[in-house]
């Protein structure tokens, strides 16, 4: 592995975040990786003097944390839930709550979709 990936993580395809430690704060600034690590080495070699040829120099290094996919509105939205489909029948199809849970052909498709789930009964 290369020094700089001990001393950068990739953020993206396109960035990298310097985690050198400077006394109590980290550098935390954040290159450009176009594909090589080349500006990371100059980043290194300009701002903490330190080259790969001599990787002792390296005084501390913040760990890097573990990267979380962070989630968009859309997936909130996306969800799916049982009362979610049973809700958009009745509003958007005009049908009554017992035309849905005493449809058997709504009753077959919503188990398949929700198997561990049971579609209330209003009687």
């Amino acid at each position: 592995m290369s020094l700089v990936w001990k001393l950068f993580i990739k953020l993206n395809t396109i960035e990298a975040k310097c985690c050198v430690k400077e006394g109590e704060k980290t550098c935390g600034c954040v290159l450009k990786r176009s594909g090589g690590t080349k500006g990371l080495l100059e980043h290194l070699k300009r701002k903490h003097n330190i080259s790969q040829k001599d990787p002792s120099q390296i005084v501390s290094i913040e760990e890097p944390p573990v990267a979380k996919k962070q989630k968009l509105m859309f997936d909130y939205l996306n969800q799916s839930s049982l009362e979610k489909d049973i809700a958009q029948m009745i509003c958007c199809d005009n049908m009554t709550y017992q035309q849905v849970s005493s449809s058997e052909f709504l009753q077959t498709a919503l188990k398949q979709k929700y198997t561990n789930k049971k579609i209330p009964k209003i009687w």
